[in-house]
């Protein structure tokens, strides 16, 4: 999911919400995740996997799929046990994405198991035999900054939006500027145990550098850049936002 939202979003965020996610509630057994109310239903959008023709491949979650439960929407995992609720807390119930052309919408057309076009990336996010360790402190890593929304969203506070992408499978990057600074958000990360080692896993020491934040082989990597990103003489910061606001409420 973080994954997913990261490459979704990139710099075209909210009143700084960097995943579209406002608040994280999670339990021994569970998560509920509060979304933005108005990046709510393109979150919802991006992480329900699909095929799509032009770009060749598929996109969103591989085996994630919507249920309702008591009047609210569960996103479970299908090749797995994992499931969480999401909610938006104003506005309209979240609403599940529309069929678009040019794509076809695995979570409608194999709602109860996977699809035989969501095994290949699958395949991919478990690796192989020698991978086990690697993919456990990624799915560790990313899972916990999935928990975090608070402490990510401050780098994006200045402007209302920050740039996130990853490289593959294994890390995540956030740029920003006017913001936080990054020795001040990796001591904030570090602090909420974002790195610290899991019971069962024994992870080989890494070279750091600053804004490095890794957990054996994989990293989140905190980046504030050496100019302000807004382009002034292009258009303001309130026509991004308001130009923003208006595709996620279409």
């Amino acid at each position: 999911m973080v994954n997913t939202l990261a490459n979704t979003f990139r710099d075209r965020q909210l009143d700084g919400s960097v995943l579209g996610i406002n608040k994280a509630e999670p339990s021994l057994d569970s998560l509920e995740l509060q979304l933005h109310p108005d990046m709510a239903n393109h979150v919802i959008a991006a992480l329900l996997p699909r095929v799509d023709w032009e770009y060749g491949g598929l996109k969103g979650v591989p085996g994630l799929r919507p249920r309702e439960r008591g009047g609210h929407l569960v996103l479970e995992d299908v090749s797995g046990r994992a499931a969480l609720r999401v909610f938006q807390p104003v506005g309209e119930r979240l609403r599940l994405p529309q069929g678009r052309r040019g794509e076809l919408a695995v979570w409608r057309k194999s709602p109860r198991r996977l699809h035989g076009s969501e095994e290949p990336d699958l395949a991919a996010w478990q690796g192989g035999s020698r991978e086990r360790e690697a993919n456990f402190a990624r799915d560790y890593l990313l899972s916990r900054m999935l928990r975090r929304p608070r402490l990510l969203n401050r780098v994006a506070k200045a402007h209302g939006f920050a740039n996130s992408y990853t490289h593959g499978y294994s890390d995540l990057v956030v740029e920003w500027c006017c913001a936080a600074s990054v020795e001040g958000m990796t001591s904030l990360l570090r602090r909420s145990g974002l790195t610290s080692q899991p019971t069962g896993l024994v992870c080989a020491a890494s070279e750091s550098f600053p804004g490095n934040l890794d957990l054996g082989p994989s990293r989140v990597v905190v980046r504030r850049l050496p100019q302000c990103t807004i382009p002034y003489d292009l258009i303001s910061e309130k026509e991004l936002t308001a130009t923003h606001r208006e595709e996620y409420l279409r």
